[in-house]
């Protein structure tokens, strides 16, 4: 299996990096291909609402690292995607990366990723799990009409500084606890 992962903090060696080392160094583990994907150090120019990906061959006339970005998820079996929670939102990296996979949906036939299996990982400094519960509904959904099939949704509280996860090893035997739960159900 193909799964890359994809860091929508700012700081690439905060607790989204390390969330997602956990899962990519399990997935290793377990014989998959992995890939972690950066996006603070990319460059991916906003969508220009120009809907020539809706006429044009389906394709964005943006040619920027979210092409390459673009053909990583059409490869891969498996996406895994990251963000902290600024200010009751994804990051900024993470808005601007989500609204630039609408070219993989059609209006006239299904999705370029339709079933493409995704996993949603929120970190947030509160520590209340459910405060922005409506919100992430709200991504989720967002990725299932791209035709994203989320088989699951992790949300990490209490991670405020860049070092937090690593002060609290429940969060990591959480997320293994986890992928087993995906490769006997989803990656077998």
């Amino acid at each position: 299996m193909n799964i890359i992962a994809v860091n929508g903090s700012g700081r690439p060696f905060g607790n989204n990096h390390h969330v997602l080392s956990t899962y990519l160094d399990f997935f290793n583990k377990s014989n998959h291909t992995t890939e972690l994907i950066q996006l603070c150090n990319l460059q991916i120019t906003n969508c220009k609402s120009c809907y020539n990906c809706k006429t044009n061959d389906n394709q964005c006339i943006i040619e920027d690292d979210m092409t390459i970005i673009s053909k990583k998820i059409l490869e891969s079996d498996l996406v895994i995607l990251s963000s902290p929670i600024y200010m009751w939102q994804v990051s900024s990296q993470t808005k601007l990366f989500m609204e630039r996979l609408y070219p993989f949906f059609h209006f006239d036939r299904p999705s370029d990723i339709k079933d493409k299996k995704l996993i949603l990982v929120f970190t947030q400094a509160s520590a209340d799990e459910k405060l922005f519960e409506a919100y992430f509904e709200h991504i989720k959904n967002s990725m299932i009409f791209l035709g994203f099939n989320v088989i699951d949704m992790i949300v990490l509280p209490g991670l405020r500084n860049p070092d937090d996860y690593d002060k609290y090893p429940d969060k990591a035997d959480k997320i293994k606890d986890k992928c087993k739960e995906y490769i006997s159900k989803h990656l077998s």
